[in-house]
């Protein structure tokens, strides 16, 4: 039974060996005695990539403002895109404020205005362009959220800052 096994072992090996001594032919192209040419197109798309950093959570200081730093550690558009960061319409009330909801008391509320340059902010304001490639806006400023009163009861107050990212191109 072993020598069986060694014998039908070698003949595979041989048999190996033959197969891998025939001719292989890959791109074959025929001509004449002045020569040919081939070509073969080589393909390679490139996926636009961004990475915007938005920090999650905010604290406001008891008299001062909050401020919230936007920064891009990546920017690979493509030429003649601009890579913009607004601030979203669902971040105000319908009178245009950005409020601050008391935790425990829902009806107690702080009533704030969002800054950038020393303007105010309002939906869908661009706050950080970036043209392809670069790592800092052209428009360099952070974000201030300053409350116009003074809370109306103890407690925590908080709110919620929705962003918008788009491309657009030049």
């Amino acid at each position: 039974m072993k020598k069986n096994r060694k014998r039908i072992a070698a003949v595979a090996v041989v048999l190996c060996l033959v197969i891998a001594a025939f001719p292989v032919s890959a791109f074959a192209v025929t001509g004449d005695e002045s020569g040919t040419s081939g070509s073969t197109t080589v393909t390679y798309t490139a996926s636009p990539t961004y990475t915007i950093e938005i920090p999650s959570s905010i604290t406001i200081p008891a008299n001062g403002d909050g401020q919230i730093s936007i920064t891009c550690s990546e920017n690979n558009l493509g030429s003649g895109t601009l890579l913009n960061v607004s601030v979203d319409a669902r971040t105000f009330g319908n009178d245009g404020n950005f409020y601050l909801v008391n935790t425990s008391d829902e009806s107690q509320v702080i009533k704030c205005v969002l800054s950038f340059n020393d303007t105010i902010v309002a939906a869908q304001r661009v706050i950080r362009q970036y043209r392809n490639g670069a790592l800092t806006s052209d428009l360099d400023a952070p974000l201030l959220i300053r409350r116009t009163e003074n809370a109306p009861a103890a407690g925590t107050y908080t709110g919620t800052i929705y962003f918008s990212i788009d491309v657009t191109h030049t």
